[in-house]
């Protein structure tokens, strides 16, 4: 009975063990294909370009951000922020000589798309906007951002045909849905009429989109991104 017992206690030993190695090689496996995870109570927060012009960002949680006036450019990556709920981010942009800064708490968990814009004396402002971060692998994440000052109430209509996939939103807010990656082309409106055009293509399932309205001149423009986050290096 003891050479039975004893058996049974190193078969148990050897199981666990097989499974405690199984476990750190799933881990490492994991961080091997996507990179070490933030940890709970982080923060995403991203840049977006709105004015007529290239901008330069400063802030205490990433690197210098230099966003352009291309489509591809004007949007930044999200960037990770370690204990949110324990800090104000600040930050600054400058552009043309005209400045402009920020305090802000992001909500810990959260995504924050902050938008740079200018005012009507010409000054860089800030408009943080709290994603509504909803995923699903067997579609398309879409996102329509209203970043046009002089649009108070924006759609985004299938053409031709206006059904409406976002409707009523407001200047520095946001809407989005899951939606199935098809070819379409949609267009802009405002309360005064109709606005640009954009052909969507080349969406894939499980990917995170966003429509831009932007008004960076006379004309407002809109066009689309797909979403991604710099790679997450942990904080000393």
């Amino acid at each position: 009975m003891r050479g039975a017992g004893l058996r049974t206690i190193l078969r148990a030993l050897a199981v666990a063990a097989v499974g405690w190695l199984a476990s750190r090689s799933g881990a490492y496996g994991q961080e091997a294909l996507y990179g070490k995870q933030p940890p709970h109570g982080s923060a995403f927060v991203r840049f977006v370009n709105a004015t007529p012009g290239p901008v330069t960002i400063t802030s205490d949680f990433t690197q210098d951000v230099h966003l352009g006036t291309a489509a591809a450019d004007r949007v930044a990556q999200y960037a990770v922020v370690e204990r949110a709920a324990d800090r104000t981010l600040h930050a600054s942009a400058s552009a043309d000589g005209h400045g402009g800064r920020l305090e802000y708490q992001a909500p810990a968990d959260g995504y924050v798309t902050i938008l740079l814009e200018r005012n009507a004396g010409g000054q860089l402002t800030f408009v943080p906007i709290v994603d509504q971060a909803e995923f699903n692998q067997t579609r398309a994440r879409l996102a329509f951002y209203n970043a046009a000052p002089t649009c108070n109430s924006a759609s985004l209509v299938l053409d031709p045909g206006g059904a409406a996939v976002f409707q009523g939103v407001v200047n520095g807010a946001t809407k989005s849905r899951t939606v199935n990656p098809v070819q379409a082309t949609v267009r802009a409106a405002c309360t005064d009429g109709p606005g640009p055009t954009l052909s969507l293509a080349g969406m894939e399932l499980g990917a995170s989109y966003s429509i831009w309205l932007i008004q960076p001149g006379a004309e407002a423009t809109l066009f689309l991104t797909q979403d991604s986050t710099a790679r997450y290096k942990p904080q000393g």
